[in-house]
C-alpha cells in the first residue's frame, strides 16, 4: 500500500525554511502551536519559546516525550480533539 501511494510521489525532502519574526508578528489570525518535545526538525520547547517571544498571544502546547509524530492512541486523540475544539471556539 505505502510502496504504491508514493510511486510516483515527488516530494523534497528538505525542511522548510522558518518565519521570520516579521513573518510571524504578521500573521492575524489566532494561533495554536502543538510542539512536540523530542522533535529533531522542529524542537519543541525552543519553537515555544519563540513564539511566545514574538507573539506572546500565542497559545502553545508541549507534547512530552513526543518526536516528530504524535501518539495514535485514543486519549491522546481526545485530548488533541478537546484542545482544538477548545481553541476555536476562543478564536471565533
Amino acid at each position: 500500500f505505502m510502496e504504491t501511494t508514493v510511486k510516483d510521489w515527488k516530494f523534497s525532502s528538505t525542511l522548510p525554511p522558518l518565519l521570520s519574526d516579521s513573518q510571524i508578528q504578521s500573521i492575524k489570525a489566532p494561533m495554536l502551536t502543538i510542539a512536540a518535545e523530542q522533535d529533531i526538525a522542529f524542537p519543541g520547547g525552543p519553537m515555544i519559546e519563540r513564539l511566545t517571544r514574538v507573539r506572546p498571544e500565542t497559545k502553545t502546547e508541549l507534547i512530552a516525550n513526543c518526536k516528530h509524530c504524535p501518539p495514535t492512541t485514543d486519549d491522546f486523540r481526545q485530548w488533541l480533539c478537546n484542545r482544538l475544539m477548545e481553541f476555536f471556539d476562543v478564536a471565533s
